[in-house]
Formats: structure tokens, sequence, C-alpha cells
């Protein structure tokens, strides 16, 4: 899968090396993010509930 993802975005004349430290940059703001929130409820990832992590993932989505 990933040599098919690199040669798309080869063909899309994209980076592959930048559209993946971009992706991974967003991805490691937004679990800080996550984070964050779990500080201010007094939680920690192995606390919550399933549907409440997919509600903090999409809130820090947006």
């Amino acid at each position: 899968i990933l040599f098919t993802i690199v040669n798309l975005s080869r063909k899309l004349k994209v980076d592959p090396e930048k559209a993946l430290n971009r992706t991974n940059e967003k991805f490691r703001y937004r679990l800080n993010g996550i984070e964050d929130e779990l500080i201010k409820l007094g939680k920690s990832v192995k606390e919550i509930d399933p549907d409440l992590l997919e509600t903090l993932w999409e809130a820090q989505k947006n």
C-alpha cells in the first residue's frame, strides 16, 4: 500500500515525504489537543469510552 501511495503522489506532483510529514504534524497536533481535553476532564485515554474518544477526535478536526 505504501508504494502505491508514493507512486500516486508522484503522479499528482506531490512530494510524498512532505505530504507524510504534514500528515504526521496534523496527527500530533490533534492528539495533543485530545490530551489537553482529557487533562481538563481529569481522565486518561484508558479511562474513556470509544464514543468520547471519537467525539474528541472530531472536535480536533474542526
